[in-house]
């Protein structure tokens, strides 16, 4: 087991530096490896490996008892072996590397090494190979994106490869983060920064707004450009604020910034056309397609029926594209909520502004929605003559 690496080591401050990789001796499973090699070679960080030795009833249900114990020693000598072979393969040079041996059921210890080791990330392919030491990694990676605190990059089962790792000065690595005006779809914003920093290291990744617009059916042409020129404003603002925010934070976390508005019916397969596709962004010419989709969700019980639960479950489950998931803070913790509300999610007044302190800065089409989000900041104490 290595050391984590100290603070003084190179890489961007902030995410990716506690890398954890769940493996169950599959290739599919080893898609990750390389991945999170990459961004801790980027990050200046480390990469934490697990293996889960199961002991349940159901892995030994055919073994005479006697046997069992020398069956569980095995399986965990040669998940010992296993995990120390892949730390010492050449992907890992340079890299600090740990691993984890825990007993128990998958999900549940994946989830508890995420937190004894202070992980800050977990990077996982969408599918293991099945049979007495195996786990199903698809079933395993849908419990560990719904119930993890950490951010969860999500690799695709098959395209995992296809995630560039290397790319040129001219094929810049590229994030998508779709908004939807709402304080929850910002919370990727940050991580999506930080993951494609280390990514492309020492190069410049490319972080690409977007905000995914219904068509209108019956109205004039103007009043059908209304939503997007409005979307469009809402994008040039977020982008301005998420410069200043990340060249604040840090001077290695430049990214260049761009944006586009889709017009699309269904909010998921926008975004995914976008991502896979590529799009007009303001002030670029079309761009090809992403690296990865970066998307927050909400609820510690699933991915949930609001905009951006519900599309980031349509998004999961059709795109080739790795998907980073993001879970924001506790929405329950209202002095937390206060703090990363005046902090993160609303600009400065500046001398001679005419608007108040604190202002919502969301393109918002349905009045409930409206009247929600302006209850949400009263819930969280702040005046309402400051709203």
């Amino acid at each position: 087991m290595s050391t984590p690496p100290s603070a003084s080591q190179g890489g961007v401050e902030g995410m990716f530096k506690r890398i954890l990789v769940p493996l169950d001796g599959s290739e599919r499973a080893e898609q990750a490896l390389p991945v999170a090699a990459r961004m801790a070679r980027g990050s200046g960080g480390s990469v934490i490996l697990l293996q889960v030795v199961d002991v349940t009833a159901s892995s030994y249900g055919y073994v005479a008892p006697p046997l069992i114990g020398n069956l569980i020693e095995t399986s965990l000598n040669e998940a010992r072996k296993y995990l120390t072979d892949v730390t010492t393969s050449a992907m890992f040079n340079g890299v600090p590397t740990e691993i984890h041996l825990p007993f128990g059921s998958v999900t549940s210890q994946i989830l508890s090494v995420a937190d004894s080791s202070q992980a800050d990330s977990i990077v996982l392919t969408s599918q293991g190979l099945t049979g007495v030491t195996r786990w199903v990694l698809g079933s395993v990676a849908e419990y560990v994106v719904r119930h993890a605190s950490l951010p969860v990059l999500l690799l695709q089962e098959g395209n995992a490869s296809d995630f560039d790792l290397h790319p040129g000065p001219e094929r810049p690595v590229r994030a998508l983060v779709p908004l939807d005006g709402s304080f929850l779809a910002k919370a990727a914003l940050s991580p999506a920064a930080l993951l494609i920093s280390a990514l492309a290291a020492p190069a410049r990744g490319t972080l690409h707004l977007t905000r995914v617009v219904k068509p209108g059916k019956t109205a004039p042409e103007e009043e059908r450009k209304n939503p997007v020129h409005q979307a469009e404003r809402y994008l040039r603002v977020i982008a301005d604020q998420v410069r200043e925010e990340l060249r604040a934070r840090s001077e290695a976390l430049d990214p260049i910034i761009i944006w586009s508005v889709k017009v699309h019916q269904d909010a998921a397969e926008g975004i995914i056309d976008v991502a896979e596709n590529g799009e007009h962004a303001g002030g670029d010419d079309v761009l090809g397609s992403c690296d990865v989709i970066a998307m927050a969700t909400n609820g510690r019980s699933g991915l949930q029926r609001w905009v951006m639960g519900s599309v980031t479950e349509g998004v999961l489950t059709k795109t080739r594209l790795p998907l980073l998931v993001v879970r924001p803070p506790d929405e329950t913790d209202k002095s937390h909520a206060t703090s990363e509300i005046q902090e993160r999610e609303f600009p400065l007044t500046r001398p001679g502004a005419a608007y108040p302190k604190y202002y919502l800065m969301a393109i918002i089409d349905d009045v409930k929605e409206a009247q929600d989000a302006v209850q949400a900041l009263r819930n969280a104490d702040i005046p309402a003559e400051d709203i």
